[in-house]
């Protein structure tokens, strides 16, 4: 089987493009702004020289000009219609020199910021900034003039620090985790492939670039309610467009490769490999007869740092099995994948090594239909390597090495006059 995307829709909060009207106010609602609107888009003039908004080009450009002590903004602030553990926002945002401006330098700035309302300067309709204790993460815009020089970058403001140097309009993605999981995300931009996020971190791109990579939270706790942009400082013009925001816990709960079950006497192996697994997530192996009704036959919890797993059913039913996996994720959600199917045969020779991976120094092992069978023990180079064999009336049987055997991967062989089984014995 191959690779195997599990997930579930990730659910819309917000979303806009400026494209449905010129108006300022069509896309403001202070009362129900639904997953499309603000509840406010609004300027103050400032002195000598006002602050201006518009939609310009289907974008929402405001304009700062010199002498202005004013600002732009857009919040929300109204909770979405439902809280996410975690986040994925992405807007298109481009910074040029202001017109009529062209000799004046300038290093103007604008933050976005995400988190909740609290007894504080909060997510309101006001031009006040959100308090550290409100705001879970916000990222900030350094936009320069040097000479004939234009540029914006991205600023860390822990560091005081401006990451890449951007011309015109890009695109970035801010990934925010608010849960206590490390979430997988897919790579903004078509850059393919997938990314991780620790809990109560944020990271940020620009296109497909990644400038700030596990961000610490500057209030974890805080909630991801509200957001609110504002642009207060220098000279120039910002415009933004394309607004998405995503609630992608759960997204990718899960990514299997290699799903496999072989017939090993009246038992059946089965094995897969994991990958982009939240921790605490937990996994059932589920049975069927008929490919239609699932029965779990045993729950295995993931472990975040382990890829391979495996199972042996030691009771499968008479006839074909189906086999599938179910993730069940921190959200609630459930994941089945794609099913696998045996056929049990009556008699059929069999050969399960009982310690695997084992310690070296035995080797035991369950045979199955396999009288009078020799077993010979090899390196993966073909060296033959010695072992006393003693077996029990059941079945069982005990080999031991010359020597002990080293860490590393060895092949048993059982040959008997009508079958002939090899299994690799794991030594740690």
């Amino acid at each position: 089987m191959g690779a195997t995307y599990h997930g579930r829709a990730q659910a819309l909060l917000f979303q806009q493009d400026f494209s449905t009207s010129t108006t300022i106010n069509a896309y403001i609602d202070a009362a129900n702004p639904g997953t499309t609107k603000f509840t406010e888009i609004d300027v103050t003039s400032g002195t000598n020289a006002s602050t201006t908004m518009a939609i310009v080009n289907n974008t929402l450009e405001f304009y700062r000009p010199a002498g202005s002590s004013g600002h732009g903004r857009f919040t929300r602030a109204i909770d979405f219609s439902t809280t996410p553990q975690s986040l994925y926002i992405q807007f298109s945002f481009e910074a040029s020199i202001a017109p009529n401006n062209l000799s004046a330098p300038s290093q103007s700035i604008a933050t976005f910021y995400v988190g909740t309302n609290g007894a504080g300067n909060g997510f309101k309709n006001d031009g006040s900034n959100p308090d550290l204790n409100e705001t879970f993460a916000k990222l900030s815009f350094n936009i320069v003039r040097a000479g004939n020089n234009f540029y914006w970058q991205l600023r860390d403001i822990a560091s005081n620090v401006d990451l890449g140097t951007f011309v015109g309009q890009h695109t970035i993605t801010i990934i925010l985790n608010q849960s206590d999981y490390r979430y997988t995300y897919l790579n903004p931009n078509g850059v393919g492939g997938s990314s991780t996020i620790a809990a109560k971190k944020w990271e940020a791109w620009v296109d497909g670039t990644q400038l700030f990579d596990e961000m610490s939270a500057i209030a974890p706790s805080v909630q991801l309610k509200r957001f609110k942009f504002k642009f207060e400082g220098g000279i120039c013009v910002v415009r933004l467009d394309d607004l998405l925001f995503r609630d992608i816990s759960g997204a990718l709960p899960l990514f299997t490769t290699n799903f496999r079950a072989s017939v090993n006497g009246s038992t059946v192996d089965l094995s897969w490999q994991a990958k982009n697994v939240a921790a605490g997530s937990l996994l059932a192996v589920e049975r069927s007869s008929d490919g239609l009704e699932y029965v779990a036959i045993q729950h295995i919890a993931y472990e975040p740092d382990r890829t391979n797993y495996c199972h042996t059913d030691r009771a499968p039913l008479p006839g074909t099995n189906y086999y599938r996996l179910r993730q069940y994720n921190p959200d609630g959600t459930t994941t089945p994948s794609r099913p696998v199917a045996v056929n049990i045969i009556a008699n059929a020779p069999g050969m399960t090594i009982l310690d695997n991976p084992g310690n070296g120094l035995v080797i035991r092992l369950k045979a199955e239909n396999l009288a009078e069978a020799t077993f010979q023990l090899a390196t993966l180079t073909g060296l033959t390597l010695p072992c006393h064999m003693s077996e029990t009336p059941d079945g069982q049987v005990t080999l031991q090495p010359q020597h002990p055997l080293s860490s590393g991967v060895y092949l048993l062989t059982a040959t008997a006059r009508t079958a002939r089984l090899t299994r690799r014995v794991l030594v740690h």
